[in-house]
C-alpha cells in the first residue's frame, strides 16, 4: 500500500529542488517523475553540465536552476529540453559562452547567468535564442560586448550590473528595438556617445549608476521616453550644450555624487522631466540660463535648494 502512494505522489509532482548538500547528484529518472515541469538543483558537486546528466530528466521540463561550482556547459546539454522556457546557471566559473551551449533551446524566454565569473562570449552566443525576453548577466567579468551581439533576439530586459564594461560601441543596442529595461550600474564605463542608445525606441529604464562616467555626447539620449534616468555617483564635473536634448523623463533625473562645476547655458535645452536632482562643487559657476533654458522641468534640486522654473 505504502509502494502504490509512493508512486502516485512521484507521477504527479511537478516541481522537484534537490538540495544535496555537497553530496554528489545521481541522475533522475523521468519515469518517476512524467510530469516535472520545474527542477532545482543546489550544491550537487557538478562541475560539468552535459547531455548524460540531464539525458533521464522529462522533456516536459519548463524551469531549470543549477546552482553550483559549473565550470564546464557542454554543447547540445538542453537539446532534449525543448519546453524549456526558463534557464537559471548560478554559483559557477563558466569564463567562457558559446553559442552551442544553448542549442536547441529555442522556446527559452529567461536566462539568468548571474555570478559565474564570465569574461567573454561569442557574438552569437544568444542568436540561437529567438524566443529570449529577459536576460541576466549580472555579477560577472565581462568587459566587452562585440557589436551584433543581440541581434535577431527580442530582448525586452538585460541586466550587465556589476562587471567591468569600460567601452559600448553603438553597435550594441542599436537594434534592441523591444528593449524596455537595461542596467548598466557598477561597471567602468567612461563616455556615453551618441549613438549608444539609438536604437532603444521602447526603453523606459535605463540605470548608469556608480561607473567612470565623466563625458556625455550632446544629444546621447534623444528620442528616449524613460520613467527615471539615474547618472548617480559617476565622474561627471561639466555638462554640454544639448546634453539631454530630446529626452523625455517622467520622473526623476538624479546626477547627484558627481561634483558638477559647470553646466553650459543649454545643457537642459527641450529636456522634459518632473525633477532634476544634482549636487555641485561651485554652484557659482552654473548660469542661470541653464535652468530658464528648460521649461519643461518642474523642479531642479541643487545642494538642498529647491529651484523652480
Amino acid at each position: 500500500m505504502g509502494k502504490y502512494l509512493l508512486f502516485t505522489i512521484y507521477i504527479t509532482i511537478s516541481t522537484l529542488s534537490i538540495d544535496v548538500n555537497g553530496d554528489n547528484y545521481c541522475k533522475l529518472d523521468d519515469s518517476d517523475f512524467p510530469k516535472l515541469e520545474e527542477l532545482r538543483l543546489i550544491d550537487g558537486n557538478i562541475a560539468t553540465i552535459s547531455p548524460a546528466i540531464l539525458s533521464n530528466v522529462s522533456d516536459k521540463l519548463e524551469e531549470l536552476s543549477v546552482i553550483d561550482r559549473i565550470t564546464v556547459i557542454e554543447p547540445k546539454s538542453f537539446a532534449r529540453l525543448y519546453n524549456l522556457m526558463e534557464l537559471t546557471v548560478n554559483g559557477g566559473q563558466l569564463f567562457n559562452l558559446s553559442s552551442d551551449m544553448f542549442d536547441g533551446l529555442r522556446g527559452l524566454t529567461y536566462l539568468d547567468l548571474s555570478d559565474n565569473g564570465i569574461e567573454v562570449f561569442s557574438e552569437d552566443t544568444f542568436s540561437i535564442l529567438p524566443q529570449l525576453r529577459i536576460l541576466r548577466l549580472q555579477n560577472n567579468r565581462i568587459s566587452q560586448i562585440k557589436a551584433g551581439t543581440f541581434f535577431g533576439v527580442k530582448l525586452r530586459d538585460i541586466n550587465l550590473a556589476n562587471n567591468t564594461l569600460k567601452h559600448i560601441s553603438g553597435g550594441v543596442f542599436n537594434r534592441s528595438r523591444n528593449l524596455k529595461k537595461l542596467s548598466l550600474r557598477s561597471n567602468r564605463i567612461e563616455i556615453v556617445h551618441s549613438r549608444m542608445f539609438s536604437g532603444c525606441r521602447k526603453l523606459n529604464s535605463l540605470s548608469l549608476e556608480d561607473n567612470n562616467i565623466y563625458h556625455i555626447d550632446p544629444q546621447s539620449f534623444r528620442r528616449l521616453r524613460l520613467d527615471s534616468l539615474n547618472l548617480e555617483n559617476n565622474n561627471i564635473t561639466f555638462l554640454d550644450n544639448n546634453t539631454f536634448k530630446g529626452l523625455h523623463v517622467y520622473g526623476l533625473v538624479d546626477l547627484r555624487g558627481n561634483n558638477m562645476t559647470e553646466i553650459m547655458p543649454r545643457a537642459f535645452g527641450d529636456l522634459l522631466a518632473k525633477w532634476v536632482l544634482c549636487c555641485y562643487r561651485n554652484a557659482s559657476q552654473v548660469e542661470v540660463e541653464s535652468w530658464n533654458r528648460a521649461a519643461s522641468v518642474e523642479q531642479f534640486v541643487i545642494d538642498d535648494c529647491t529651484v523652480r522654473v
